[in-house]
């Protein structure tokens, strides 16, 4: 038979906050300032970048926004030095452009995000269960409908 000494349990205190008066929210003036930079759309070019990450590589895609054209940079790996060193060839090869970069949140995580924003890079993260589709609008899965069955 085991035994067991019961202790008197301590009292638990609530904590007491210490929180300092918030400051209040100074008035916006004309121009809006984000990470340090006036805003660049009201300056002109901006290049957005679109990553499509994996463990291994980045497909990496341009589109500037003085058109409607996107276009295929290429592949780089899938190291945040990487992508670091491919956001200071994009600003030499466009100078007077502001980056903007996009990437699909997933496995992946916030990481590649969190470390563009520290280096003053602007990064937007698309979830893609968010994303507004037309009503009907099918995603296109490997599986077959039943229509398609009853037709085989």
């Amino acid at each position: 038979m085991k035994t067991y000494i019961l202790r008197q349990t301590k009292s638990v205190e609530p904590q007491k906050s210490i929180r300092s008066p918030r400051p209040k929210p100074a008035t916006p003036a004309t121009t809006v300032v984000l990470l340090g930079r006036p805003d660049a759309t009201a300056k002109g070019l901006v290049l957005f970048t679109g990553l499509d990450v994996h463990n291994d590589t980045i497909a990496v895609s341009l589109a500037p926004s003085d058109s409607t054209e996107v276009r295929r940079y290429g592949i780089i790996g899938g190291e945040h030095d990487d992508v670091l060193k491919l956001a200071k060839k994009l600003a030499t090869a466009h100078p007077g452009a502001f980056l903007k970069f996009c990437y699909e949140a997933g496995p992946r995580g916030f990481a590649l995000c969190r470390c563009l924003r520290s280096h003053g890079l602007d990064c937007i993260l698309v979830c893609p269960s968010k994303v507004p589709r037309k009503p009907g609008e099918r995603v296109k899965t490997d599986r077959r409908d039943a229509d398609d069955l009853a037709r085989l």
